[in-house]
């Protein structure tokens, strides 16, 4: 299933290294500038990080990501409030703010009967190939948005409770290791229960044509 997304092999060995420059430097980098200046150091040190970050994707590869894009909107919005307000929290409760978004997109796609994971599968593979999705596929997939959208809600209470009762230093490792790694493990199982779904309705013997 990844692989009929373009997910290649290189793009899973590249992985490491994007969370790395992309998560762990940006959080580490506000920690440094946090603890030895001001959260407007912090701020500064970790958006020029990904500000310099986005741009070198940009002139490397000739075009805007625009997951990048919409990361980088909330966290000028963020960090530009965090700073007025001088507030370290503000700026930490990120995350509890995007998986609050997610989570409403998805139970709202839901509730309009156009679940987020079934019409993006289709727009991919439509861009693909001519393959369309089964019934079976659409079932699993929109199973899935909700099931994300449940996931979404969780992580969002878990940041709300780390941010509001851990030190920063421990609220950055729980929040780094709750992103993109728990991110990367539910694609996969999401993989996962699509392909279990597809088999368990593929009959056995294709009927003859007649």
């Amino acid at each position: 299933m990844l692989q009929e997304l373009g997910f290649s092999r290189k793009a899973a060995r590249a992985l490491p290294a994007l969370f790395v420059l992309g998560v762990v430097m940006p959080q580490l980098l506000f920690y440094l500038g946090l603890r030895d200046e001001s959260v407007m150091a912090g701020l500064i040190a970790a958006g020029g990080w990904t500000i310099g970050l986005q741009l070198f994707d940009v002139v490397r590869r000739r075009l805007v990501d625009p997951l990048l894009l919409y990361g980088s909107v909330l966290t000028m919005v963020q960090g530009t409030v965090a700073g007025y307000a001088h507030s370290a929290t503000l700026y930490l409760a990120r995350g509890v703010v995007e998986n609050l978004i997610w989570a409403l997109v998805l139970l709202g796609s839901v509730a309009v009967r156009r679940p987020v994971l079934v019409e993006a599968m289709g727009f991919l593979l439509r861009t693909r190939s001519d393959a369309v999705l089964t019934l079976p596929t659409q079932g699993a997939l929109g199973r899935l948005t909700m099931l994300w959208a449940l996931g979404f809600l969780v992580r969002a209470a878990g940041l709300y409770a780390a941010v509001t009762h851990l030190p920063i230093g421990q609220f950055l490792l729980v929040n780094t290791l709750a992103g993109l790694p728990l991110n990367g493990i539910g694609l996969l199982l999401s993989a996962v229960y699509v392909q279990a779904a597809i088999r368990r309705f593929r009959p056995a013997h294709p009927p003859h044509a007649t």
